[in-house]
């Protein structure tokens, strides 16, 4: 299968926070709807830099979109002078560049960590013992999704590297640590007005098109395993239809569980569709919109879309997604 990366990085996007833990002088504190790092979310980067120094390193992420690394386990990125996107790691990402990142003089990498808890070094089942207030939205063995105000989170999870007789069997996902954190911040400064849709006016069907288009991979799903070839085809022909069927069917395909790799790839595909792939995914909010048969359980209420949205205003509908082989 092909795995998706987003432009600004060449690895993948949730999050987590737990065991009490004392604080440290590096640690970047994320307060919901409040700070991180101690500044305030609505800050530039100007302001950013001002309070935590230089950064690191930073990577220029398209026209409007600006990375700063502060050591080598997390970075803040900015587009039009906005926070919108932080990604924090466990053990270093495998990209090319790293080497190239080095810590301040006197200061050690910046870690993420949330009030009076760290993420890190914790597993799956001990993170959800002290995550009530921030239920999961979508979720699979290695990742999940959870949403708080003004934020979309996604948490992945890897093996556990400790003693067995520490953290349990590693084949069981309770027992996968927590590996990487991903922050999407909704658009606010220069939020993208929503597309209005009137929702007494909902089409009363699903165009033809659309649902041709959408039963095609729907129906393969039923019928071959996630690594099939012809089946991961179906999914590229989707993804790179050009035509307005296409881009509708793709936001229809997230009332489906299609798992955390596909979810990644689908919204990222979609978040960087332009004007027309935000129409479809406000008329798909307002409208519940179904095939005429539905050979996968479908779910209208679940938070792929809106995670999208917020991710699709956060850069303007502009971008690319990366793919390799």
């Amino acid at each position: 299968m092909r795995t998706v990366f987003r432009k600004y990085l060449a690895v993948i996007s949730l999050f987590a926070w737990l065991v009490p833990v004392a604080s440290h002088a590096n640690d970047c504190v994320f307060v919901p709807g409040k700070s991180i790092c101690g500044v305030p979310l609505t800050a530039t980067p100007r302001e950013f830099v001002a309070i935590l120094g230089a950064p690191d390193g930073e990577i220029r992420l398209g026209a409007h979109r600006l990375g700063y690394f502060y050591g080598q386990r997390l970075i803040l990125i900015f587009s039009r002078d906005r926070l919108v996107e932080t990604e924090a790691w466990e053990t270093n990402p495998n990209i090319d560049f790293w080497h190239d990142v080095s810590n301040g003089v006197g200061r050690d990498s910046l870690r993420l960590v949330f009030p009076g808890w760290s993420p890190w070094g914790i597993t799956r089942k001990e993170f959800a013992r002290h995550n009530d207030q921030f239920p999961i939205d979508d979720a699979d063995e290695s990742a999940e999704s959870r949403t708080a105000t003004g934020v979309a989170m996604t948490v992945f999870y890897d093996f556990c590297y400790r003693a067995e007789q520490q953290c349990g069997n590693t084949d069981d996902y309770d027992a996968f640590q927590v590996n990487r954190i991903n922050l999407s911040f909704q658009a606010g400064r220069h939020e993208v007005k929503s597309v209005k849709v009137d929702p007494t006016t909902c089409p009363a069907s699903m165009p033809s098109a659309v649902e041709k288009k959408l039963l095609l991979v729907l129906d393969a799903t039923t019928e071959t395993v996630r690594t099939d070839k012809a089946y991961e085809a179906l999914w590229d022909q989707l993804l790179d239809g050009k035509d307005d069927a296409s881009v509708e069917a793709r936001v229809a395909l997230m009332d489906y569980p299609i798992g955390a790799a596909y979810s990644e790839l689908l919204s990222c595909v979609v978040s960087t569709g332009g004007k027309k792939a935000l129409y479809y995914l406000e008329l798909y909010s307002h409208c519940d919109i179904a095939p005429t048969r539905s050979p996968v359980p479908r779910d209208h209420a679940n938070t792929l879309r809106s995670i999208t949205t917020a991710d699709w205003k956060a850069r303007h509908g502009k971008g690319s997604c990366k793919y390799e082989e």
